[in-house]
């Protein structure tokens, strides 16, 4: 007798699916909130995990709410015709190019809608007089605040020149005749004057 045919082979399994081409974009780590950067380390704020590169999604929920407060020793006036533009490969501040020489800063108050000068924050304080730039007009120890939107803005616009500064004057006190020390009186009535008749001749 024939021997019994062998059974049908189990059908293939189904094809793996074919990965993806378009890899997704990989999620940059949590980086230093740009407001502790700025600020030199006066704010502890969390690790920022920027959605977008816009330049708000660099801050903290705290810096984007409350602002930051900076030293007026390291914030400066743009006073050249031209103003160098932040590079945005090199994070939060710019180091010195071709173009400008100025130590690691980051321009501000820079962008369309802005109010005021542009302004420079500078990371180190330094007293070096740097082409292009004016000193603020704040005394030793102040800070100046900033609201965080598409730039850094000033919470009070600084000025290049501080305005003169306003005393106070008492206001002019006008001469007064001195009165006299009793009641004057009332002047005396003269009688009017009869008269007098022609003699008749």
């Amino acid at each position: 007798p024939e021997p019994p045919a062998a059974p049908p082979a189990p059908p293939a399994p189904p094809a793996a699916p074919a990965l993806s081409v378009i890899n997704p974009r990989k999620r940059k780590p949590p980086a230093v909130c740009w407001g502790q950067a700025l600020s030199g380390g006066t704010t502890q704020c969390e690790l920022v995990e920027a959605k977008s590169p816009a330049f708000r999604q660099h801050f903290c929920p705290n810096c984007q709410k409350k602002g930051l407060l900076i030293s007026s020793l390291r914030v400066r006036v743009a006073v050249g015709e031209t103003v160098p533009a932040n590079l945005h490969a090199s994070g939060v501040w710019n180091g010195p190019s071709s173009t400008s020489k100025w130590p690691a800063h980051r321009v501000v108050n820079q962008t369309a809608g802005s109010a005021g000068p542009k302004l420079v924050i500078l990371r180190d304080v330094t007293s070096a007089q740097l082409p292009g730039l004016a000193s603020l007009p704040h005394p030793p120890g102040s800070m100046v605040a900033f609201r965080v939107g598409k730039t850094l803005q000033p919470i009070t616009v600084p000025h290049s020149q501080p305005p003169p500064p306003q005393q106070w004057q008492p206001p002019p006190v006008p001469r007064a005749v001195a009165a006299p020390l009793s009641q004057p009186q009332p002047p005396q009535l003269q009688q009017p004057q009869q008269p007098q008749q022609q003699q008749q001749q």
